[in-house]
């Protein structure tokens, strides 16, 4: 006859702790979401309420394991030591093994967030993105020489047969006049070569 209230006084128990989980307070759920991503200040906050059972029911091992979480991240004071005082070996074994246990989750969780932070550092300094972007249009190259369309300045130009045959006349005019212009000084060279030999012929002796 023992034993049946014994069990509702266990399943009262344990409905009222699912209850009370439940309905955390937003103050609370705040500063254990901060607390699991490694903010050393809420952790201690966080211990700090459940040593003096502020807005959560007083749990001495959950107190003991984030205390300790913000000790090793810098953030101490006098409520660890207080509740070392104070703790029987049973909730120090407990409260070791919840502070092993959020340590190496939130250890884990620290480095899935620097890898992916490190990834993406890696991506922007190689100038790559994982977003998708435009396409880029191809740069215009040089034309190529054979494909190049000839300058209108510099192609030839055809000229008509009777303007080709009045300019080779005209050429040969000029040049029969500066061949009678050669005979002419050829001429006058030779008639002075004659004259100053028979100068000099005529000319008395001494």
């Amino acid at each position: 006859m023992v034993r049946l209230p014994r069990l509702l006084l266990l399943g009262v128990a344990t409905v009222m702790a699912g209850f009370l989980a439940g309905a955390e307070p937003v103050e609370i759920a705040a500063l254990r979401s901060k607390a699991e991503q490694g903010n050393a200040l809420a952790q201690y906050n966080l211990g700090l309420a459940y040593s003096t059972g502020q807005q959560v029911p007083a749990n001495s091992a959950e107190a003991f394991a984030w205390l300790s979480l913000a000790a090793d991240n810098g953030t101490t004071g006098r409520a660890l030591d207080d509740l070392l005082s104070n703790l029987t070996d049973r909730q120090l074994a407990e409260g070791r093994q919840r502070y092993a246990q959020y340590r190496a989750a939130i250890s884990a969780r620290l480095a899935q967030t620097n890898a992916s932070r490190e990834a993406a550092r890696r991506s922007a300094s190689r100038g790559f993105s994982l977003a998708p972007t435009a396409p880029v249009p191809p740069e215009p190259t040089p034309e190529s020489p054979l494909t190049r369309p000839p300058d209108p300045a510099g192609s030839a130009v055809p000229v008509p047969p009777a303007t080709l045959e009045a300019e080779n006349a005209r050429l040969r005019a000029e040049l029969a006049r500066a061949q009678a212009k050669i005979r002419d000084q050829a001429a006058t060279i030779e008639r002075l070569n004659q004259q100053a030999k028979a100068a000099a012929g005529t000319k008395p002796g001494p």
